[in-house]
Formats: C-alpha cells, sequence, structure tokens
C-alpha cells in the first residue's frame, strides 16, 4: 500500500509537471509569437523609417531646386528690370532729340519766313522801281538774306542737350 501511495503521488506529481509543462510550453509560443509579431513591426518600422528618410532627402533635393529656381528668377527679374530701365532712358533721350529737333525746325522755318519776308519787300521794291541805287539796295538788303540763307544751309545741326 506505501508502495501504491507511493506511485499514486509520482503519477500526481508526473501529471502536475506535464501540465506545468503544458503551460510553460503554451507561455513559450505565446512569446514566441509575440517576439516574431515585434520583429515584423520592427522590421516595418525600418522599412517606413527608411522611406520616410528617402523621401526627406527627395523633399530636400526638391526644396534646394525650388530655390536655385527662385534665384535664378530673381536675377533675370533683376536683369529685365534692367533693361527695361534702360529701354525708358533711351526712349526719354530719343523723345528728347526729337523734341529738340522739333525746336530746332520751327526756329529755322521763323528764319526762313523773315528772309522770305524780306526778299518779297525787296522784289517788291524792286518791280515797283522804287530803287534807286541797286548796287547799295543789293548790298543792303538782298545781300544779307542771302548770307543768312547760305549761313543756314551750311551750319551743321545742332547738337541736342
Amino acid at each position: 500500500m506505501a508502495e501504491e501511495q507511493t506511485v499514486q503521488r509520482m503519477q500526481e506529481h508526473i501529471d502536475f509537471l506535464r501540465e506545468e509543462l503544458a503551460d510553460a510550453a503554451r507561455q513559450l509560443a505565446e512569446v514566441t509569437a509575440e517576439r516574431d509579431e515585434l520583429k515584423t513591426r520592427v522590421e516595418k518600422d525600418h522599412d517606413h523609417e527608411e522611406c520616410i528618410s528617402s523621401m526627406t532627402a527627395d523633399f530636400h533635393e526638391a526644396s534646394e531646386q525650388v530655390l536655385l529656381r527662385a534665384e535664378q528668377a530673381e536675377r533675370e527679374r533683376d536683369l529685365f528690370k534692367k533693361k527695361a530701365h534702360d529701354w525708358n532712358s533711351e526712349a526719354d533721350r530719343y523723345l528728347a532729340q526729337r523734341d529738340e529737333a522739333q525746336l530746332q525746325l520751327a526756329a529755322l522755318r521763323v528764319a526762313l519766313e523773315q528772309v522770305t519776308a524780306q526778299l518779297r519787300h525787296a522784289y517788291s521794291q524792286l518791280v515797283t522801281g522804287c530803287v534807286q541805287n541797286s548796287l547799295i539796295f543789293a548790298d543792303g538788303l538782298i545781300a544779307p538774306q542771302i548770307r543768312k540763307l547760305e549761313s543756314l544751309l551750311t551750319a551743321p545741326p545742332q547738337e541736342p542737350t
């Protein structure tokens, strides 16, 4: 009987150890599954980090390209502004020269009108017979008008100021 009790106690102890072993195996399986899941998550996180790192590098490169393009656009804008200013200055110079030429032309017309009036007066005096000494008359009234015409025709044009 003592032997049977010992065998029975040993059997109970073996059953207890088997249950403990089964629990340990279940716990080991759970821990292994959790470890595998964490390992997968870490790998996915690593893949995400690589993706994020790659996207960050692409973003920085794109940002640099945008900055370079912006600087180029600014340089081109400044160049166009300078050209526009130069063209406006040149247009202003041409307008000033045109205005000066118009003033010179107006002055020339006035001088020609004066000469024409003097020559008409001289002609009318000659035609009506009012001239007694033609040499004095020619030197006094006609010659100055001829000299004035010659000076107008031979004078170099005035440079605009």
